[in-house]
């Protein structure tokens, strides 16, 4: 698959030109995706990073308006956490269009990406949901820029941290 998200667009357009702009984008790959059998995964980004696909609302509006089976959605924990969105709105409101996860933490008021287990969102009852849920699709940590100096030990530690929250749910 290819992940794609909508960056910032500005705000020199109205947000039905942002829309119409988005749309035919995303189309014109959906199109492509279909003929080669490739998905395309859009994530939604913090406000902080866009103006366009911002929560599971608009990923949801997205996939009513371009209807293939090769657009799904995924989600990042930190736009609907820095958003106060319930981020099981992503699971319920997506179904099966919900495809990816990003296993990070984050802060409140801040597009800051942290270390798993070292922020505020509370993934040890997060995982266990998922757990609950049979989430059975893919994910992966999400190591920023503040972790660009010593990404393997980093990787190190946030890969031990979710192992110990996988095994705590029973994964």
């Amino acid at each position: 698959y290819t992940l794609i998200s909508a960056a910032h667009a500005g705000y020199g357009t109205t947000y039905d030109e942002i829309w119409d702009r988005l749309i035919r984008s995303v189309r014109e790959l959906t199109d492509h995706a279909e003929k080669i059998g490739m998905k395309i995964v859009m994530e939604a980004l913090t406000v902080y990073e866009s103006n366009v696909i911002k929560s599971a609302n608009d990923l949801q509006k997205l996939f009513k308006e371009i209807d293939s089976p090769c657009l799904v959605g995924m989600c990042d924990l930190v736009p609907p956490f820095t958003q106060f969105e319930s981020i099981m709105d992503y699971f319920d409101k997506l179904g099966d269009k919900m495809y990816h996860l990003h296993l990070i933490d984050g802060v409140r008021d801040s597009d800051d990406h942290v270390m798993p287990g070292e922020g505020m969102i509370p993934l040890p009852e997060l995982i266990k949901e998922l757990k609950e849920i049979n989430y059975d699709r893919t994910a992966t940590i999400e190591l920023v820029t503040g972790y660009i100096n010593e990404p393997r030990f980093y990787a190190r530690r946030a890969v031990d941290n979710v192992r110990a929250m996988m095994k705590e749910a029973g994964f």
